[in-house]
C-alpha cells in the first residue's frame, strides 16, 4: 500500500532503530549495502538468509533448531548466547546458467 504524505526518512529510521532496540524487529544486512528488516517474535525466530550477489533477492531459510544450535557451542563453553546471525551468499537458482555479470538490480524478498 502507499501513503499519501511524505514521511521524513530520518524519521522511519530512526523508529526502525528503536523497534530494532526494543527487539521488536531484526536487522538483515546484505553484501550489496541493502538492509532488510523482519519481525522478531516466537513465530518468527532467527533464522539464516541466503542473498544472491548477481540479483540481490533475499531468501528466508529454515530456522536451526534445538540439537543444531548445540553443535556450535561446545558443553565446555561457558556462553549466553542472545542473538545469532548466519547469511549465506551466493547465486540463486534464477540466476545459474546465466552470463550475467551482476548489473541487474532486482530486489525481492521470497
Amino acid at each position: 500500500a502507499r501513503l499519501r504524505t511524505k514521511i521524513n526518512r530520518v524519521t522511519v529510521y530512526r523508529i526502525l532503530d528503536q523497534l530494532k532496540k526494543t527487539k521488536i524487529v531484526r536487522i538483515i544486512e546484505t553484501n550489496r549495502g541493502a538492509s532488510y528488516y523482519e519481525i522478531a517474535c516466537q513465530h518468527n525466530p532467527s533464522h539464516p538468509h541466503f542473498s544472491c550477489r548477481l540479483c540481490g533477492s533475499l531468501v528466508c531459510m529454515s530456522p536451526l533448531v534445538g540439537e543444531e544450535l548445540n553443535n556450535y557451542l561446545s558443553p565446555a563453553e561457558s556462553f549466553t548466547v542472545e542473538e545469532f546471525k548466519v547469511n549465506f551468499t551466493g547465486v540463486c537458482r534464477d540466476c545459474q546458467g546465466t552470463q550475467d555479470d551482476g548489473r541487474r538490480q532486482r530486489s525481492r524478498i521470497r
